[in-house]
């Protein structure tokens, strides 16, 4: 239901409303409009006996015809039995069904069966005025059938007892009147009647009516004449009958006619009601659509306040236009829309708009004194003026939420510009080790928290945490973790163990920080001299060691102990301090729980095991600065791409010191790449390389990393280039960054484009990229969750 168009379906309604005089046929096709467009499988129209002492509902119309016969169905007109007056809006849960109940104004209830979700509140509200002009509809379906009813009544009559039977001569002199007509026209206080001509049965301003009549048989001779007319009885008393009159023959000749008269006086009644009636739904029906015009210009989320008041005046106009001088005005706070004020002569008719019980305005409609506004027009005002107050109620408010929601957005912005600076970069080198992170919070700010800080000349700190709660809490708590962490570390011995340093970090948290929050926290302290690592794990997911070269993965789960912030006094214990063995092949990958607790679209929870599974075995080529990445688009492969929590992922490695690589990063300015590039090109000069391949290392690494700021990094000054060299056989450059996705040139016919390309003056399209293909011998370009690794292998240069 979230997705139906409540104007369209209220459109579709309305047509299908009063299209028919017959009572079931426009019930049939009203009652399926309703069930089609509000998705229900049953309905029925209830309509109330015209009884003032004793209220009762019969069923008028019902889909299917068996409904009577559902249980569910009996027990709810049993409810509405009960009743003292029509409810409205009545909602009964049946199974996993509803019955919604809705008011036909005095005239019954529609019921309507609906399997799924109960109806929003505002579609009820929006088929109020449909639903009271169904009502309207039965009850002039009602009239006709009465009228028919008394047609076909006073036509049986007139068969059986033939009504008013008169004959005359053929000078229309009265031969043969009935006991009928000597009832009817006799004297009050008398029964002596002896009317001589046909004349004294008709008022004087009908007898040329009724002369032209016989006159017209006589001399068309015409087998019979049926026509309308006034009578007027003894008491004097106007009546209406239907007059129907034949030629009597004898021969071929006129000699006289024969009449019967039937009284429609109740007819006449009927159709004067029925004509007023229908008079009356045809202005509901205008001024529903008045209503319904400005409830579009409401929905049409584009339209101001001011626009929706501008519209509306056009609107109002049409519905008024049967009057002459006729002007519409709205005056809203210091705002006059339209050419109205109420100071020009005329009748005028004014409605309040109030928000929050202030007159903030007013509608004025004004006509002139030659006209008047009826009883259903004054009521129209001051509806469109209770809605003009809910409009600007709701614009205003609108406008606060949108207000509010600019100024939080403008925060959240700047916290997580806040959270960004103070969490590391996606990828660092220092010495041997290598570290990249994946954080991507749940929503825009997060609680986890990670780090990997060097606190002596051969130790390493590595971290991983999770604030509990999301938002806007758990970020200002991670941010305030990230400092006293940060400072507890600067101020440690070179020689401290992880429960020394988790324990006086609990101690701080939980004297200041912590109120109704705690922590769950991974903490390892690496020893690149000694190559090993301790590891505390209060409350985490274990720490994976995966070694790719032996195709192992080590799980740290043997200890544990409670999370910070549980217990300000606690000690954690160094008996709870994992000590491992490192290798040079080894890599440290740490996560928080909303990695794992990611689920597919049937709802099902990766959960800890199968995560580790996979990491174990489907990402078996990744390296340490793309382990992260890859994680996340591990999950995403395998269906498991629906986030409940900040998925944080990090991986550490201490490589094997060696003199053919290095690892260089580069910040997002154009100004440093000449720099970086003339360091990779020295780096190859001092391994033995040529200056053919120092300068082609150099213009590729230029080239390439210009067009990664000038086209993935525009807006990102912060971010970081990562350059790995390997100097072997081959020189392979890999180029690693978090810039937009963009695409590589075509690859150049032969390097003779190089050569043209240098000698150009202008700055040619993909330039840059034609000279890397015109330089490498091989180039691999892959992306993973956002972060780009291409890779350039070149051949070792001719000799000269």
């Amino acid at each position: 239901m979230k997705d139906m168009n409540i104007e369209q379906t209220c459109y579709k309604i309305l047509l299908s409303i009063g299209d028919s005089l017959d009572l079931r046929k426009m019930l049939g096709m009203s009652l399926a409009t309703y069930m089609k467009e509000l998705g229900c499988t049953m309905g029925a129209v209830l309509l109330a006996k015209q009884d003032e002492h004793e209220f009762g509902l019969q069923i008028a119309y019902a889909v299917p015809r068996s409904l009577n016969r559902q249980e569910s169905f009996k027990t709810l007109m049993d409810e509405l039995s009960h009743a003292s007056q029509l409810q409205e809006n009545l909602v009964t849960r049946v199974g996993d069904g509803r019955y919604h109940v809705m008011s036909l104004a005095d005239m019954g209830l529609l019921v309507l069966y609906r399997q799924a979700e109960e109806l929003p509140e505002a579609l009820l509200e929006a088929l109020r005025p449909l639903n009271h002009k169904l009502g309207t509809a039965c009850k002039a379906c009602l009239q006709n059938t009465a009228l028919e009813n008394s047609s076909q009544r006073f036509m049986e009559m007139a068969n059986m007892l033939p009504g008013l039977i008169v004959e005359l001569d053929k000078e229309h002199h009265i031969t043969f009147y009935n006991r009928r007509t000597h009832e009817l026209f006799r004297q009050i206080d008398s029964d002596e009647f002896h009317p001589d001509h046909v004349e004294d049965f008709f008022p004087q301003d009908e007898i040329e009516h009724i002369h032209n009549v016989l006159h017209t048989l006589e001399i068309r001779k015409t087998p019979l004449i049926s026509e309308d007319f006034w009578m007027v009885n003894s008491r004097g008393t106007r009546f209406k009958v239907n007059f129907v009159l034949s030629p009597i023959h004898e021969g071929e000749a006129i000699v006289g006619f024969r009449g019967i008269a039937t009284d429609i006086t109740e007819r006449v009644r009927l159709e004067e009601e029925q004509k007023a009636l229908l008079a009356r739904v045809s202005d509901r029906v205008r001024e529903l659509d008045c209503l319904f015009s400005i409830l579009k210009l409401v929905a049409d989320e584009r339209n101001t306040l001011a626009d929706i008041f501008n519209k509306a005046i056009g609107t109002i106009l049409t519905t008024f236009l049967s009057h002459a001088s006729l002007t519409v005005g709205i005056e809203y706070g210091s705002n006059t829309y339209g050419n109205c004020t109420g100071a020009c002569k005329g009748l005028v008719q004014a409605a309040p708009i109030m928000v929050d019980s202030v007159e903030r305005g007013k509608l004025i409609i004004q006509i002139g004194k030659e006209s008047s506004f009826t009883e259903e027009e004054i009521l129209l005002i001051a509806s469109l003026g209770t809605q003009f107050s809910s409009i600007a109620a709701k614009k205003e408010t609108e406008e606060k939420i949108q207000s509010l929601y600019n100024d939080i957005m403008e925060d959240l912005d700047t916290a997580q510009s806040i959270q960004n600076y103070i969490l590391p970069r996606w990828f660092k080198a220092e010495g041997n080790v290598i570290f990249s992170a994946n954080y991507r919070p749940w929503a825009q700010i997060g609680g986890d928290l990670f780090d990997c800080l060097k606190i002596s000349e051969n130790r390493y700190v590595a971290y991983v945490a999770d604030i509990s709660g999301h938002g806007v809490q758990a970020a200002l708590i991670m941010m305030g973790v990230k400092s006293v962490l940060g400072m507890i570390l600067s101020t440690a011995r070179p020689d401290c163990t992880p429960a020394e340093i988790v324990t006086r970090l609990n101690k701080t948290l939980s004297d200041g920080l912590f109120k109704d929050s705690y922590m769950t926290l991974c903490l390892c302290v690496v020893d690149v001299e000694s190559m090993s690592i301790q590891a505390l794990n209060a409350g985490h997911p274990p720490m994976a060691i995966i070694n790719r070269k032996q195709n192992t993965i080590r799980i740290l789960d043997r200890l544990g102990d409670i999370p910070l912030g549980w217990d300000s006094d606690h000690e954690y214990s160094p008996s709870l301090v994992m000590e491992e063995p490192l290798s040079n092949d080894d890599m440290l990958v740490l996560y928080t729980d909303g990695v794992f607790e990611s689920t597919n679209d049937a709802g099902e929870t990766l959960e800890l095991g199968r995560f580790l599974d996979l990491l174990h075995t489907d990402s078996n080529e990744t390296e340490v600065a793309m382990m992260p990445q890859e994680c996340h688009a591990m999950v995403d492969r395998n269906g498991f791409i629906h986030r409940q929590d900040d998925f944080t992922c990090i991986a550490m490695q201490v490589r094997e010191p060696s003199e053919y690589s290095t690892v260089l990063e580069l910040p997002a300015s154009l100004t440093m790449v000449d720099k970086t590039a003339q360091e990779c090109a020295d780096f190859i000069l001092k391994l033995g390389k040529s200056e053919m391949d120092a300068w082609r290392c150099r213009i590729i690494a230029s080239e390439f990393m210009n067009n990664i700021i000038v086209h993935g990094l525009e807006t990102s000054l912060d971010e970081i280039i990562a350059l790995e060299v390997s100097v072997g056989e081959e020189i392979i450059l890999t180029i690693r960054d978090r810039a937009a996705a963009w695409d590589l040139p075509p690859h150049p016919e032969s390097s003779e484009q190089f050569f043209d390309l240098l000698n150009e003056d202008e700055e040619a399209s993909g330039r840059g990229m034609q000279i890397i293909y015109s330089l490498t011998k091989d180039q691999k370009r892959r992306r993973i969750h956002n972060v780009n690794e291409t890779t350039f292998i070149l051949a070792p240069s001719e000799p000269d």
